[in-house]
């Protein structure tokens, strides 16, 4: 069984992959469009090992890794932000609403 499959009910509340990117602020580890997920070390397919074996290839992932990070820190500030207006969260929770018509609470006031 699938990962997708077996926690189906938890990827339901999304509705699709641009939900649960959206959802969880991850929006800088994707494709302007959602279709292609940016990871922090080459992708070979799952072929070789995700450990870095090299301290150039460490160095790369390390500053891949703290770039994704600072942005998303960033992103998560400005969405907490008074900045960040009613109608941008009133938006936000709608694209969600499998989430709230399961009964998860608004994080907005």
């Amino acid at each position: 069984m699938s990962g997708q499959a077996r926690y189906a009910s938890f990827f339901d509340l999304f509705t699709d992959f641009r939900g649960y990117a959206e959802f969880f602020l991850l929006q800088d580890l994707v494709s302007d469009d959602f279709s292609a997920v940016g990871i922090a070390s080459p992708f070979d397919d799952f072929k070789g090992s995700p450990i870095p074996s090299s301290i150039r290839e460490y160095d790369e992932y390390r500053n891949a890794a703290i770039t994704f990070i600072e942005a998303r820190n960033r992103r998560i500030k400005t969405f907490v932000s008074d900045e960040y207006s009613a109608h941008e969260r009133a938006v936000y929770v709608s694209h969600n609403s499998a989430a709230a018509s399961n009964k998860v609470e608004s994080p907005f006031p």
